[in-house]
């Protein structure tokens, strides 16, 4: 894969939240603090008139902060590449940005939350805009795995809420029956403690969020400790719902897999997390064209290395060449499309070394002879070693030294580059 173009400068609506709103909003809470400074005693303070505008205008603020209701737009030039975002006069290093987002709408937007301080939001012509200027900055589908935090599960698995619930009621029968028995005198210890261990399982269950994993390969759904991988090639499609009644709904995704099987993921509240299912959502969509485009974007991000050691780098190449599931996340790539990264002149180095790895398993000998012209036509003299021990019969020492090499070579280029 070509090295990433960066984001041309161009000129986007920067979005912030509307000061007067946000006051308006926190005025109740402004007014207890008010109280405070005129001299209001503790007992006035939190027994008197103001503990309930307290809590109204705590509630109001994180809502219209969420909402971001009426807000302010400016236009700002954008650029952005692989060392970060210039926004206007503001520049934010990419080490700065842990993660990236389109979020769909009419205009969609980018948000970009930071490891410390505010997020940004930028609005962008178009869904296409947005991935582009994502892509720029190393937070493509393609070239990070999207982590989200989801709601229990039980919320969207009638079973799940319908045992917990029958367990509870059970418990809490016994507890009045035996309080209002005329054999006992007073609650019997072990009804009391069946009803406060089922109170506490229920609150574990309905409490215990979801977490969600979207890479370029698939999606990973964990609740309970207990993972499930989920392939591309087995989703049909997904698509948001809504749940529930009155201020009790709740919205989600609902993973559609070709087996017929519907598997949903409640993000959270209605009134709270719209925009949190429909950023999932788009994830999710991104990721699928990618992977069934076939296109070279996709197929190198599953060859990077990411966090791992070189030894477990290579037996990862080894088992998508081979065709095998490593770790039910590694996806097999056909070996014409590991040739096509491989012989690409301008896809970057440790992509195209990457391949090589992945492609010298049970190599016959037109494979090899392939490799071998490949590596003829490179001019690169580290590239040119990988393939060449890839095509050949070296051990895996000087493979992983070799492939070492070359991505730590890139590295220092994108550095100074």
């Amino acid at each position: 894969m070509s090295p990433t173009p960066p984001f041309a400068p161009s000129e986007l609506r920067l979005v912030r939240r509307n000061p007067w709103i946000l006051g308006l909003a926190a005025s109740p809470a402004l007014l207890v603090i008010a109280a405070v400074v005129a001299g209001l005693t503790v007992k006035a303070v939190f027994f008197g008139f103001v503990f309930h505008p307290l809590i109204i205008g705590v509630v109001a603020l994180l809502y219209a902060w969420r909402r971001n209701p009426w807000p302010r737009i400016e236009r700002a030039m954008v650029r952005a590449d692989a060392g970060g975002v210039q926004v206007g006069e503001r520049h934010l290093p990419r080490a700065d940005i842990r993660e990236g987002f389109v979020l769909p709408g009419l205009p969609p937007k980018v948000l970009l939350r930071r490891r410390r301080g505010l997020p940004v939001e930028l609005e962008v012509g178009s869904t296409d805009e947005g991935r582009a200027l994502l892509r720029a900055l190393g937070l493509d589908v393609t070239q990070t795995v999207t982590r989200f935090r989801a709601m229990s599960r039980a919320v969207a698995r009638k079973r799940y809420m319908a045992s917990v619930m029958a367990a509870f009621f059970a418990c809490y029968a016994g507890f009045i029956g035996n309080l209002t028995s005329r054999h006992t005198h007073g609650v019997s210890p072990t009804a009391a403690l069946l009803l406060g261990l089922s109170v506490l399982v229920m609150m574990v269950v309905l409490l215990m969020p979801t977490r969600l994993s979207v890479g370029a390969d698939g999606i990973v759904v964990s609740w309970f400790g207990r993972e499930r991988f989920i392939g591309y090639a087995d989703v049909l499609r997904v698509a948001r719902y809504e749940t529930g009644w009155g201020r009790s709904r709740y919205v989600g995704i609902t993973v559609y897999l070709r087996s017929g099987e519907e598997v949903p993921i409640p993000t959270g509240q209605a009134q709270w997390s719209e925009q949190g299912a429909a950023v999932v959502e788009e994830r999710i969509r991104e990721a699928m064209e990618a992977h069934r485009s076939g296109g070279a974007a996709a197929d190198a991000a599953l060859l990077r290395r990411g966090s791992r050691e070189v030894s477990d780098w290579v037996s990862a190449l080894r088992a998508i060449g081979a065709g095998a599931n490593a770790d039910m996340r590694t996806a097999p790539l056909p070996r014409e499309r590991l040739f096509r990264i491989v012989e690409d002149p301008g896809g970057a180095a440790a992509d195209r070394a990457a391949a090589a790895v992945a492609l010298g398993t049970d190599l016959d000998d037109e494979s090899r002879a392939r490799l071998r012209a490949a590596a003829e036509a490179t001019a690169a003299p580290r590239l040119r070693v990988v393939i060449e021990a890839a095509a050949g019969s070296s051990e895996q020492a000087e493979i992983e030294a070799a492939l070492a090499e070359v991505a730590q070579a890139e590295e220092r280029t994108r550095a100074s580059g």
